[in-house]
């Protein structure tokens, strides 16, 4: 845990009782020195953040405890934001914004992944485009300099992900690599509570094979995407994954697995019941096969219905 972290836990209790800085400071460190803690030029030593809190009254082992609570709620705020920004959910996106205008993060991944959102909510609303939405990222995730890290977490994970998408093709060579490199080294990925993240990480890599036209590929990401959705029962972009299934099977000739995959596309887009999403489906694929996506649906169900009374 960051010195800059504890710092900005004990400025949530000192406004809360209503203590000035000048005076939870006094006989331990400078009111200067303090506020380096908080901006970051300086690591707090762990014994003065224990004789900080012992002046705000408290007890070091609660203060840790409820440290991990807090971050927890941070998290969960963010990942409700993020899916809202992803699912084009914008009046609830702004709702919930609104709701908590004056937060003050704990955990900086949190304040990361918060920054992230906004940046791509922005970008779906077509505020942003590519050239500046990737030197948005870039600035959050100090991109290059990040690639040279061995260890990562899996929101930055996530975030270089989406920066592959808005990437020129040199640019997204190198966080192809990157990620792969981490992908298969799933030891260097340090987990903060979002098991859904490496799913979207492989949808992406099933985006990018289906570029290249590398379809078995293709369909070997989406299957490891759809078993990992069922491990934890969930069916997280499977949309997604059951889309690019279909292309690829459409590619190769594969007609009644694409017809399948279609189905079952088509299948969680009801079940998930968001408008806005259903009808950037139905763009897609109608463009993609020329086909009326429901009514193709829809017209091959009856068939097989018929087919089997009949049989």
């Amino acid at each position: 845990m960051e010195s800059r972290e504890l710092c900005t836990y004990i400025e949530r209790f000192r406004s809360a009782r209503k203590v000035s800085q000048e005076n939870l400071v006094s006989g331990i460190v400078s009111i200067r020195q303090y506020r380096r803690y908080l901006n970051g030029e300086s690591d707090m030593p762990f014994h003065i953040f224990v004789q900080m809190v012992d002046k705000l009254g408290l007890k070091t082992e609660s203060v840790l405890r409820e440290m991990e609570v807090v971050r927890f709620e941070e998290f969960a705020f963010v990942n409700k934001l993020y899916n809202y920004a992803v699912n084009y959910n914008y009046d609830k996106f702004n709702a919930l914004l609104k709701e908590n205008k004056n937060i003050t993060f704990v955990d900086k991944i949190n304040k990361l992944f918060f920054d992230f959102s906004i940046i791509i909510k922005d970008y779906y609303q077509n505020q942003l485009d590519n050239k500046l939405a990737s030197a948005k990222i870039s600035e959050l995730l100090n991109y290059p300099q990040i690639l040279k890290h061995d260890i990562i977490t899996d929101i930055e994970l996530l975030i270089l992900s989406f920066l592959m998408d808005v990437s020129g093709k040199v640019d997204q060579k190198k966080i192809v690599d990157k990620i792969f490199y981490f992908f298969n080294n799933g030891e260097k990925i340090i987990g903060g509570g979002n098991l859904r993240i490496l799913i979207l990480i492989i949808a992406k890599f099933a985006k990018i094979f289906g570029i290249r036209e590398d379809y078995d590929l293709v369909l070997d990401f989406c299957e490891i995407g759809l078993k990992r959705n069922l491990a934890i029962q969930s069916y997280y972009i499977s949309e997604y994954l059951y889309y690019y299934q279909s292309l690829a099977y459409y590619k190769l000739e594969r007609m009644e697995d694409f017809e399948i995959a279609l189905q079952k596309c088509f299948n969680v887009l009801e079940l998930d019941g968001n408008p806005s999403k259903i009808k950037k489906f139905e763009s897609l694929i109608d463009e993609d096969y020329e086909i009326e996506f429901r009514k193709h649906v829809i017209d091959r169900y009856y068939k097989e219905v018929n087919k089997k009374s009949e049989n």
